[in-house]
């Protein structure tokens, strides 16, 4: 099927599908919207499909499905039982400006306490630093670097128990690296400035 052949066929269609959901929203911009969206799927799931009314009907059911599933959702958000369980679920996906940038300081503080515990192991930083561009299996590394195989797991290793200690000492309540370091670093301040 040409572009042509396929243009036409998909104006007809269209033209028809909006007319079916309009009977069921009686709101054109949303028919055009629920149209489109089923078409679309219909289209993609039968891109030589030739006959007009054979791909109506599958965009049709299509469309009843969303608009079910438009209302159903509609009727749920007027619900407050519902919209506690919503809102209960949703929680911790929508984060604030200000909880992005603290969650990026800490993988970066993390990171440099990571770096820190690598110092004397040059191997370790190096498959770290492949691991941060996204060379993840042993392999890719071992190619990237230019290495056996043999030294890149033992350089792996390390960085996992490096790894490990890291995230103990960030779990571990007030530990050395928290809140210990932070009230001596406040001390040694205010005694510089008095």
């Amino acid at each position: 099927m040409n572009d042509p052949e396929r243009s036409k066929l998909w104006r007809r269609a269209f033209a028809t599908l909006v007319a079916i959901a309009n009977g069921w929203t009686r709101n054109p911009a949303d028919s055009e919207d629920l149209a489109q969206r089923a078409l679309t799927e219909a289209w993609m799931a039968t891109p030589d499909e030739t006959d007009v009314a054979a791909l109506v009907r599958r965009a049709a059911l299509a469309m009843k499905g969303f608009l079910a599933n438009q209302r159903r959702a509609t009727k749920r958000r007027g619900d407050e039982r519902w919209l506690g369980a919503a809102a209960e679920t949703t929680r911790g996906l929508r984060r604030t400006p200000e909880q992005l940038a603290a969650t990026r300081e800490h993988k970066e503080q993390l990171l440099a306490h990571l770096r820190e515990a690598l110092a004397g192991d040059p191997d370790a930083t190096a498959l770290l630093d492949e691991t941060l561009e996204d060379h993840t299996t042993a392999a890719e590394q071992a190619e990237a670097l230019g290495w056996e195989i043999g030294r890149v797991r033992n350089a792996r290793k390390r960085l996992d128990r490096a790894v490990k200690a890291v995230e103990a000492e960030d779990a571990a309540p007030e530990s050395a690296r928290g809140w210990d370091a932070v009230d001596q670093e406040s001390e040694a301040d205010s005694g510089a400035e008095s």
